[in-house]
């Protein structure tokens, strides 16, 4: 869950994964499973497929299943892991006033073994239903692989993608693409590198496990986003890199309102509350002091929000080491 807004009292755990026609029969598909814990019984508790929900077509795992010697990465022949055999971190859930949304991502084969990112938002329409609100596989044609990905919403309903971007001409970089809520259907807008890669793993085909992409819990705006990089061509000298951005609609401006002259009247003491409404930004301003008989009060100013620009924050890179990975 992100933002300030709980889900309803009594909503379960909501778990998904995505299923091919090839490797699970039946249709593609993303199904959605539902925890309900009962911590008085705990053998009480239930963990059950609650929808079948069908999606457009896609082909499940880059260069076959558990194939991991997959992912090209520049100035060596070792490949990477496109880890597409289950879905990425993290789905997110957010309410709004008027409905729940999600959003989620997997690792697909776009043709030809390249890597590309399936993406969904999604409504959550009754206790056990979920809609398809939009979907997309970015994989621009420019024959990087985009792996390793994670998705997130902002307060606006702006949705964010960081992932992994890799040639057998460039090392692998860490990379996000962003979309208003406004913009086309099933569409991201340009992508934007926040660090470039330098150097490629030559020893190993493990990537990332995992990177993620989480919402500021402060203004519910601020994407902050990490990942894998490589500084210098190495066996295993990886390091992190942390780094935040915002939509143009989630940054901060400064602006005055200029106010004419306002009567104060005294009555019996009583004060006096002033708000100042510009476009959708409402700003209360402090009580007035009543004056003795009648006084003019200052012009007050006004703070609005508005759009501005931003380079993405980061922070050193600083290594961590890396957990098995479960078996399958």
């Amino acid at each position: 869950m992100v933002g300030s807004s709980a889900p309803p009292v009594g909503t379960p755990g909501i778990f998904y994964t995505y299923k091919d026609n090839n490797f699970h029969g039946g249709v593609d598909r993303l199904e959605f499973f539902h925890f309900v814990a009962n911590f008085t019984t705990p053998v009480s508790s239930s963990f059950a497929l609650v929808q079948s929900l069908p999606i457009t077509a896609y082909t499940y795992t880059v260069c076959g299943l558990f194939v991991l010697n997959c992912i090209h990465q520049g100035g060596t022949s070792q490949r990477v892991d496109p880890v597409s055999e289950w879905p990425m971190w993290q789905m997110q859930y957010r309410r709004f006033a008027a409905s729940e949304r999600l959003v989620l991502n997997f690792t697909v084969d776009v043709g030809s073994d390249r890597a590309g990112i399936r993406w969904y938002e999604l409504e959550k329409t009754g206790a056990s239903s979920y809609a398809i609100l939009q979907e997309g596989s970015y994989a621009p044609a420019d024959g990087r692989h985009r792996w390793m990905s994670s998705i997130g919403i902002d307060r606006n309903g702006g949705i964010a993608l960081g992932f992994s971007a890799s040639s057998s001409s460039e090392n692998p970089s860490l990379r996000y693409a962003t979309r208003l809520p406004g913009d086309p259907v099933g569409t991201l807008q340009t992508e934007v590198v926040l660090q470039a890669g330098v150097g490629s793993q030559t020893s190993s085909n493990r990537w990332g496990d995992c990177s993620a992409l989480a919402i500021d819990p402060v203004d519910h705006g601020t994407f902050w986003f990490t990942g894998e990089y490589y500084a210098a061509n190495s066996g295993n000298g990886w390091t992190n890199r942390i780094g935040s951005f915002q939509m143009p609609e989630c940054l901060p401006q400064t602006a005055t309102v200029a106010i004419g002259d306002v009567s104060v009247t005294e009555i019996d003491g009583a004060t006096a509350d002033f708000t100042v409404t510009r476009s959708n930004a409402t700003t209360a301003l402090p009580p007035a002091r009543p004056p003795s008989a009648m006084r003019k009060a200052r012009p007050p100013s006004a703070t609005v929000r508005s759009c501005s620009s931003r380079p993405p924050a980061t922070v050193a890179p600083k290594a961590a080491r890396r957990s098995p990975r479960p078996s399958p």
